[in-house]
């Protein structure tokens, strides 16, 4: 990042990396352990948060974007409006086709319960 400004920090940060990069390995290979598995209670409430956040972004990204896009400037509002919508709805489709060519959960899906 700095390397412009003073050109031997490059090799102090490739050190830092190095060292860095072998004392992990030596941990995952010698002292680590792999944590037990749990059951999380409040997966679902955070995956309906997500969502209405994926939502509320959806319609602010087209909602900014015929606001300020080049392309609409001079515009009428009803032709803004239906450049959102359809950007609104194109989304979803896609997000629907997606979900339908990969579901979003496997059929083999287990729950790890300690």
């Amino acid at each position: 990042l700095f390397g412009s400004i003073a050109p031997v920090m490059a090799l102090f940060t490739f050190l830092v990396f190095m060292i860095q990069l072998r004392g992990n390995a030596m941990i995952l290979t010698t002292t680590g352990k792999r944590p037990l598995p749990r059951e999380l209670a409040s997966v679902t409430s955070w995956r309906t948060v997500t969502s209405c956040l994926m939502h509320v972004s959806v319609l602010l990204s087209g909602v900014l974007t015929v606001t300020y896009g080049e392309q609409f400037h001079d515009k009428p509002l009803v032709a803004k409006m239906s450049c959102c919508l359809f950007m609104f709805i194109s989304t979803f489709l896609l997000w629907a086709m997606v979900d339908f060519c990969v579901p979003p959960e496997g059929s083999n899906a287990k729950t790890l319960v300690t």
